[in-house]
């Protein structure tokens, strides 16, 4: 296989061809070496604005993940049909609409204190959800409740797990990204078990195959609260702690939202 027959078979075909297809094991390396770059430039160019990662930035953010899931949402039942709204494409597609109405909102609180840039950020947010998400009808509030109940059962465990084991390990943060977690796995679980869906990453297929959906649980527990706890115990630096917490946040909560509202919406 040629280089040109190569990158038209791994890349561009799961990109146009079939946007709603499985990774395979080449692209998924590319796309992880690609995030790892772009979080680390990223991180320095906010960091050179003095942006604090702390709660008014996770504020100001996460109605862009919920917005995010509503565009894939979109373009998985056809309703809009654009290539920048294909994994991994959205994600810059959604970089651009997040950076900046956040960095212009920022840098305008400089000049006018009053104007909070992660109220104005969450607004615009919050706004562009309400446009999207009108082109959508939901149709089965019965699957969608089946997601939140199970990610709620399974994020209560982990609570009653962190009363009962006194740690430093389970800061606000920490416990945050465990439950978005939870609600990621059991949307997977709801949607491959129940609905038909499938598996679109490689390493979760190898899994089902051998223990079937529900093993989404012990592998966000035990890869994500792995890394969690590297960070804590070898990064000091709390800024940049926060920001890598933050993107394991978005590739958390972005799929959660996505799963349940394509079962939400009938796509």
């Amino acid at each position: 296989m040629g280089i040109t027959e190569f990158v038209q078979s791994y890349y561009i075909n799961p990109l146009t061809v079939n946007p709603d297809g499985p990774y395979n094991i080449y692209n998924t390396i590319t796309y992880g070496i690609l995030l790892a770059v772009a979080v680390y430039y990223l991180y320095g160019f906010l960091n050179k604005l003095k942006m604090k990662f702390d709660g008014r930035f996770f504020v100001a953010t996460i109605p862009f993940i919920a917005l995010a899931a509503v565009l894939r949402v979109l373009r998985d039942g056809n309703i809009i049909e654009s290539v920048w709204l294909v994994s991994p494409l959205i994600y810059v597609s959604v970089f651009l609409m997040t950076v900046i109405p956040l960095v212009g909102s920022f840098l305008i609180e400089r000049k006018i204190p009053r104007l909070k840039y992660h109220v104005v950020t969450f607004t615009l947010g919050v706004g562009l959800i309400f446009i999207f998400g009108s082109l959508l009808s939901v149709v089965n509030v019965a699957g969608a409740a089946k997601i939140f109940g199970l990610g709620l059962a399974s994020s209560g465990a982990i609570f009653f797990a962190s009363t009962l084991v006194k740690n430093d390990f389970f800061s606000k943060i920490n416990l945050g990204i465990l439950y978005a977690a939870m609600f990621d796995a059991a949307s997977t679980y709801i949607g491959v078990a129940q609905y038909g869906y499938f598996e679109k990453h490689v390493l979760p297929n190898l899994l089902f195959e051998m223990f079937g959906p529900w093993a989404m649980f012990p592998l966000k527990l035990l890869v994500l609260g792995a890394i969690l706890y590297i960070l804590d115990k070898y990064e000091e630096d709390l800024n940049f702690n926060n920001f890598i917490k933050f993107a394991i946040l978005v590739l958390t909560l972005a799929p959660a939202f996505r799963n349940t509202l394509r079962l939400l919406v009938g796509v």
